[in-house]
This record gives C-alpha cells, sequence and structure tokens, in this order.
C-alpha cells in the first residue's frame, strides 16, 4: 500500500512507478518516516534525520521513502532531504546501481519488461524490500505505471 504519490511530478510514467514499487516496501510511501527496531518512526523537517538505530545487520540510520542511509545520501550529494530531492536521488541511484549489477540501462529494461526478476534481483541489495514477495512489487509497478499513465496508455518507447 503506497500512502503518498511520487512528489516529482516532472518524472516520467515509468519512473514514478517504479519509486512508488520501491517506496511501498520500504517506506510505505512516506517521505519523513525514518528507521526504528520497532518499526518506521515520523520525523520534522526536510534534512537526512542522522539517527542510528540498532538493525538486523548493525545500525542503520535508513530514512525517508526510499530509506537512505546517511552514507548513502552523502555520497549521492547530500543536501536537502525535502521529496522531489529523495525522488531524483532514488531514481539516480536506481540507475547507477541497476548498472554497476547488470551493465544495462534501467529505463530501457523497465520500458521493455517493466520490474521483473532482473530488477529485483539486480537492486536487492540496495532495497531489501525486494527480497521478499517479488510478485507483489511486479504488480506494484503494472498498477502504477497505469495509474500514472493512463490504463491502456502505452508506455514510453513502445508503438501506439
Amino acid at each position: 500500500q503506497i500512502s503518498s504519490e511520487t512528489a516529482a511530478t516532472e518524472m516520467a510514467p515509468y519512473q514514478r512507478a517504479f519509486l512508488d514499487t520501491i517506496a511501498g516496501g520500504e517506506s510505505g510511501g512516506a517521505y519523513n518516516i525514518r528507521y526504528t527496531p520497532r518499526g518506521g518512526e515520523g520525523f520534522e523537517g526536510w534534512e537526512h534525520p542522522r539517527i542510528f538505530e540498532e538493525g538486523p545487520h548493525g545500525k542503520s540510520s535508513a530514512a525517508g521513502r526510499y530509506q537512505f542511509t546517511a552514507s548513502t545520501w552523502d555520497d549521492e550529494g547530500g543536501g536537502g532531504f525535502d521529496p522531489k530531492s529523495q525522488d531524483f536521488r532514488a531514481w539516480g541511484l536506481a540507475t547507477k546501481r541497476y548498472r554497476a549489477a547488470t551493465g544495462r540501462d534501467l529505463t530501457a529494461d523497465l520500458n521493455e519488461h517493466g520490474v521483473d526478476e532482473r530488477v529485483l534481483s539486480a537492486l536487492s541489495p540496495t532495497w531489501a524490500a525486494f527480497n521478499g514477495n517479488r510478485s507483489r512489487h511486479m504488480a506494484t509497478y503494472r498498477s502504477r505505471l497505469d495509474h500514472y499513465s493512463g490504463a491502456g496508455a502505452p508506455i514510453e518507447g513502445e508503438a501506439a
């Protein structure tokens, strides 16, 4: 279940659908939630909260719609943690990590195959939610793509 739409409305429907797919498993779609061992907890303001909590693999500072750790956020350029920044940074991180893992272009693969096993496997080290219930993530992507592009509308790159 997605609690909010992607804030970066200027992104293409396939990008927004993909980001919603990540967010659905990581944060439920909330931009102002951070990891705690008891589940998510809200935070105020639009800076990465940088609060470290004990997690299953050591301390975690994961926060935001895509559960960026403080170090990953900094590696992606740091700065304000507002919703659009989270969206654009998550898309950038996904494309970079996907290319590193597969040698392939995420945009081309999403437009040709949607979210499939290759995409989920390549990005599961970045977004742990992709490790579980893969059919749900595939269905979320298709549903959100219909939502953003209008059911039956061609996907970018497809013939009408």
